[in-house]
């Protein structure tokens, strides 16, 4: 038995049963600066009575544009991930595109296999949080991005040594403040829990907490103890355990992020060490949940939804002006700041925070 389908409403029916013309339907739709407030009220709720969707096919026919933007992260698991996405996704939708989300898991070939993927399909454009690799993997990589002639950005880093478009933080002044405000407490000893990784942050990060304490006198080597997972590892809980071995002299840990912040919080609870009463902690990135630990933690603002607005705000310019933008590197950093909160004070006199027996 044949049954008919139902007759697909179009945007001629909307202009229709508000009775303006199709140009002016679209525009309003579309939220156009030349189109009254009260008529695209109205041509919405008309939309919306008669269930008209938007024909994204014959939109991308038209423009000869997919809008689909991929974004590659090096470790979904991160909740910095997240809240960079949410940045990413409420451009988007402002704009009309969606995000096609990829896992690289801190593999090069992963990554590798995940921008080719995204440029087989089509994407209008490129954003990537970068894995670490060599200075000739990235050349090899940036080779491959511009030969396919797709809009990309460097998200949350930059590749060392090679001159790309990027969105990235001053990590090196993040350091400096977080070793600038730990001295200023009274701390001389520290612990770094950084992993095993030369991305651009990780190594400015470290770069900056050292050039602050060289300027007050201090010799980083004799000063810090590098606390990263033991063979090359990347799991950050064991970077935790190295790191209860430097607690008989350290009285400070600046944490790569928040999320390694989270993991040393969980070790010294079962402990008995109390934070910031026998240790000071700071983290890195001001992630929601930095603000929920107990004590809340003080943190080094970055801000990865501003962050993922910022560089999708770039990227969609590169999109819309293709042939002004082809040899212009668009390289944009922000300016980090301090959050003081409750998990740094100053070091008790005297007190040794955790031997091991």
């Amino acid at each position: 038995m044949n049954v008919d389908r139902p007759k697909a409403i179009t945007l001629k029916d909307v202009a229709r049963s508000a009775g303006i013309s199709v140009n002016a339907a679209s525009r309003a739709l579309r939220d156009m600066p030349d189109i009254g407030e009260e008529t695209k009220k109205r041509v919405r709720h008309i939309a919306r009575e008669l269930g008209y969707r938007k024909n994204l096919s014959a939109v991308r026919l038209k423009t000869k544009r997919s809008l689909q933007i991929g974004l590659v992260v090096n470790d979904v698991a991160n909740p910095f991930m997240s809240f960079l996405l949410r940045g990413v996704e409420r451009v988007c939708i402002e704009h009309g595109y969606s995000v096609l989300l990829s896992d690289a898991a801190h593999k090069e070939k992963a990554e590798d296999d995940r921008i080719r993927k995204f440029i087989e399909i089509g994407v209008d454009g490129l954003l990537f949080v970068p894995v670490d690799r060599s200075r000739d993997g990235y050349l090899r990589l940036l080779k491959a991005l511009e030969q396919s002639t797709v809009p990309y950005i460097v998200t949350a880093a930059y590749l060392p040594g090679v001159e790309s478009s990027y969105v990235a933080c001053d990590d090196e002044l993040g350091g400096y403040l977080a070793a600038e405000h730990l001295y200023g407490l009274g701390h001389r000893h520290f612990s770094l829990l950084f992993g095993n990784l030369n991305t651009s942050p990780m190594r400015d990060r470290r770069r900056g907490f050292e050039k602050y304490l060289t300027e007050v006198g201090l010799d980083p080597a004799s000063h810090i103890a590098c606390c990263t997972p033991p063979e090359g590892g990347d799991d950050m809980r064991e970077a935790v355990k190295v790191l209860l071995s430097t607690l008989d002299k350290s009285t400070a840990v600046f944490c790569y992020c928040d999320n390694d912040a989270m993991d040393l919080y969980a070790a010294l609870y079962p402990l008995g060490i109390r934070i910031p009463r026998d240790l000071s902690v700071v983290g890195y990135d001001d992630i929601r949940f930095a603000e929920c630990l107990y004590p809340p933690l003080t943190t080094v603002h970055l801000g990865p939804e501003m962050l993922g607005e910022i560089a999708t705000r770039e990227l969609l310019t590169m999109i819309k002006s293709p042939y002004e933008n082809v040899q212009v590197k668009r390289q944009i950093v922000i300016r980090p700041h301090l959050v003081l909160r409750g998990s740094t004070a100053p070091p008790r006199e005297g007190a040794i925070p955790y031997k091991e027996v």
